[in-house]
């Protein structure tokens, strides 16, 4: 298949598949559910039954505990006016279901931003109310939702979240049923809704002092646990925090039955920008390709498919491909993405493989200079960095291999390109335009900023 067309309609035997990985999720879902009502457990016990009982009506007026507030307080407007002023993430926006869930997670947390802070120097007993009522109606669910999606190593930030989500939403509850009138549950309340303001904190420093590359998500939801865990729980807390994601990879190994490249794939950063492990990727060309100084990435491209040719066909079979992809560092679930698309017996040309997983590290040489700010200009500019090959069209494995760039789930990713596939399978800039607004939005921003290395 050459030139980047895709075959109308998928092989059956992936298709099958594709239907068999869905049901595996169910097992999933079970897993969470079932550590969600443990972390709910642990809280009422720690919680309801710790010394601070008997100090219910007393305010903390401690000096780390004001300090822990204050800060998150303040970073936590700034992060309302970075979601007022910047594209959401593409991944919450492509689907309803998403969309409303971040607009609910955006209107959740901040009014209860607003209202936690006012009822924690006011002492108004109402106003703590309606904090814990607009985190169980809003926050609370839509965090949920969300969580699946969060980016990081799943094994590690998928539990932690669930947790604050759940310690969040269990002294909300416990909030509202003591009606505002004991103050240590707003305080709970207010500090486990900050736990996102910390993991921004801390990950904009790791990401400005260029520290501990390739796990900063991770490490970020660590660093803010370790500082939010013991103000809630006491000293306790840190335990939690490393006992917390332990429980859950011990529910994934003995109730879901990963194998063995499923378990390594909860152990994978995953990250906004990142298909393929880039020091691999330059390992493999310095080993097999005897570049000249000054080639270009085309020049490089070209060079790396001579080598992988091996027949001189001028295609390329599964066989070549999937080494390639192994070598690369390649996910499994990038490669079943692959293959999902161009099929199990199909050859690739030179203009597939340049427009795919050549791509993987999408890169921009230079900041955009006096970027156009009218919608058809930004869309263009994306439009032209994702279509690599130059066709006029994007093919619907661009779209997706973009996508899981982005850290969406192949299913929603899946999910999204099927509703925009044509008889043709492909895109053109129109269809573009008005249908994947999402896309070329958070892109433009992406390119602008020179996000994408």
């Amino acid at each position: 298949m050459n030139g980047g067309v895709l075959p109308k309609m998928w092989r059956n035997d992936f298709q099958f598949g594709y239907v068999s990985k869905m049901k595996n999720r169910i097992p999933l879902h079970f897993i969470a559910v079932l550590f969600v009502l443990m972390v709910a457990g642990f809280c009422f016990f720690e919680l309801n039954y710790s010394a601070t009982r008997t100090l219910l009506n007393v305010p903390n007026t401690s000096w780390p505990f004001i300090t822990i507030v204050g800060i998150a307080a303040v970073a936590n407007f700034y992060i309302l006016y970075m979601h007022v002023v910047t594209p959401p993430h593409p991944k919450f926006l492509m689907m309803p279901g998403r969309k409303f869930s971040i607009r609910a997670h955006a209107l959740g947390g901040g009014v209860e931003s607003i209202l936690g802070i006012t009822a924690l120097f006011t002492g108004s007993a109402t106003l703590a109310v309606l904090t814990g009522v607009f985190a169980l109606a809003l926050h609370v669910p839509a965090s949920y939702y969300q969580t699946q999606g969060t980016f990081g190593m799943k094994g590690i930030s998928v539990p932690l979240y669930y947790a604050i989500v759940t310690i969040h939403g269990y002294c909300a509850a416990m909030l509202v049923i003591t009606q505002g009138n004991e103050v240590v549950w707003l305080e709970r309340t207010y500090v486990a809704l900050m736990a996102y303001a910390y993991f921004r904190i801390f990950y904009t420093i790791l990401l400005q002092l260029r520290l501990f590359a390739g796990s900063q998500y991770t490490l970020s939801h660590i660093m803010a646990g370790s500082v939010l865990m013991p103000v809630i729980f006491g000293p306790s807390g840190n335990f939690f925090l490393f006992a917390g994601p332990l429980v859950y990879l011990a529910l994934i190994k003995f109730v879901y039955r990963p194998n063995e490249e499923e378990w390594k794939y909860l152990f994978e950063e995953k990250e906004r920008f990142s298909l393929l492990d880039g020091n691999l990727r330059k390992q493999w060309l310095q080993l097999n390709i005897q570049a000249k100084e000054g080639s270009t990435v085309d020049e490089l491209a070209k060079m790396a498919f001579d080598k992988l040719d091996k027949d001189k066909s001028g295609l390329l079979d599964r066989s070549e491909i999937e080494e390639l992809l192994v070598t690369w560092g390649a996910s499994q679930r990038l490669r079943e993405s692959f293959f999902h698309h161009y099929g199990k017996t199909q050859k690739i040309g030179f203009g597939s493989f340049v427009s795919t997983f050549w791509q993987g590290e999408r890169s921009i040489s230079r900041l955009l200079v006096n970027a156009p700010s009218d919608s058809r200009s930004q869309a263009k500019i994306v439009f032209d960095h994702i279509d690599i090959d130059k066709t006029g069209f994007l093919e619907l494995a661009e779209i997706e291999m973009l996508l899981l760039e982005w850290g969406m789930d192949e299913y929603e990713a899946r999910r999204y390109i099927k509703r925009f596939a044509g008889s043709d399978s492909r895109i053109d800039f129109e269809e573009f335009l008005n249908s994947m607004q999402p896309i070329w939005r958070f892109g433009f921003e992406s390119l602008k900023q020179g996000a994408i290395e």
